[in-house]
């Protein structure tokens, strides 16, 4: 018998096996079908019964049962219940074992949610997860007004929710677009560059963009580039790299990427002064051209950012 957080290893191989041999569609009825209407089949009976109230004693006895550091809070009168994830178990059973295979675990909660709650005319109103095993989502009775509740223990208010990468959601659908695209968008029909360690050297056409690692790009003077954040993390070059930014206009400031590996997710870029970098392993891994593997060799900077090219056909 699997432990109660042993499953999640299986959960991760499984999304990505479904996503992909049979597509998103696919992934996304499987999150419907066999996790929200079948194995959690109790918080429907339960929300059926006793609406919000009820929903809110289920999800506490997961709490339980699960061993979550969270808080579930329930405001009848403003229409809204609302939990608090500190630490997720699940999530963090793969940070734990250096798990990543899918391009998004956490993607999967809001999938069974989502229809498990329609099917009792509710809906997850607003949500978000960085990847570090935190989120935070507000759920009502759909049609009704409702109003946000502003608590002392929301989640985005602990230091560590400047760490990782943010996902939204806004009344259950994703708020952007997949990396690969926001990446694409970015380029343009641009050609990418990657950038020598060892002599930096500038971009050579002008429809060129330089893809340098974090280092290099404090000892160049590229406005046109992609910045590979080395991981781990320096926390120097980060810092030199947040100071060169600050002194540059938002269209001259390079976009920055990040493996957020599991042995190094929880970065707080944001406490030094960095946007959150986009995640290149959803990338990678949605092109085929990465599978993590806990036991081998980290790629090199040089590496990843080989993989980046082509996974982008660049």
């Amino acid at each position: 018998m699997l432990g109660v957080q042993d499953f999640c290893g299986y959960y991760d191989w499984t999304f990505h096996h479904v996503r992909k041999h049979f597509g998103e569609a696919a992934l996304k009825e499987l999150w419907a079908a066999a996790i929200g209407t079948d194995s959690q089949l109790h918080y429907i009976e339960n929300g059926k019964r006793a609406g919000l109230r009820g929903l809110y004693d289920t999800w506490n006895q997961t709490g339980v049962d699960e061993k979550c550091d969270w808080t579930f809070t329930l405001d009848e009168s403003s229409n809204i219940l609302r939990w608090d994830m500190r630490q997720c178990p699940s999530k963090g059973f793969l940070l734990k074992n250096n798990l990543h295979t899918d391009e998004d675990y956490c993607d999967h909660c809001i999938g069974w949610v989502k229809s498990a709650l329609g099917t009792i005319g509710m809906e997850m109103v607003h949500h978000e997860h960085n990847h570090c095993g935190q989120c935070w989502g507000e759920m009502r009775v759909k049609g009704k007004p409702y109003t946000s509740l502003n608590l002392d223990y929301d989640i985005r208010k602990d230091p560590n929710w400047n760490a990782g990468f943010l996902d939204e959601f806004i009344e259950q659908e994703k708020a952007a677009p997949h990396p690969t695209e926001v990446v694409r968008q970015w380029l343009g029909d641009r050609r990418i560059v990657i950038v020598d360690e060892a002599d930096p050297g500038e971009s050579t056409r002008t429809n060129d963009v330089a893809l340098m690692s974090a280092q290099t790009y404090l000892r160049t003077s590229s406005s046109r580039c992609a910045v590979l954040i080395e991981s781990p993390p320096d926390e120097q070059t980060l810092r030199g790299v947040a100071a060169k930014l600050h002194d540059l206009e938002m269209a001259h400031q390079p976009l920055l990427l990040y493996p957020y590996l599991p042995q190094w997710v929880a970065v707080r870029f944001v406490d030094m002064g960095l946007p959150r970098p986009l995640p290149i392993l959803p990338i990678l891994i949605r092109a085929g051209v990465e599978a993590h593997d806990p036991l081998a060799t980290l790629p090199s900077t040089e590496e990843w950012m080989r993989r980046i090219a082509k996974a982008l056909e660049r």
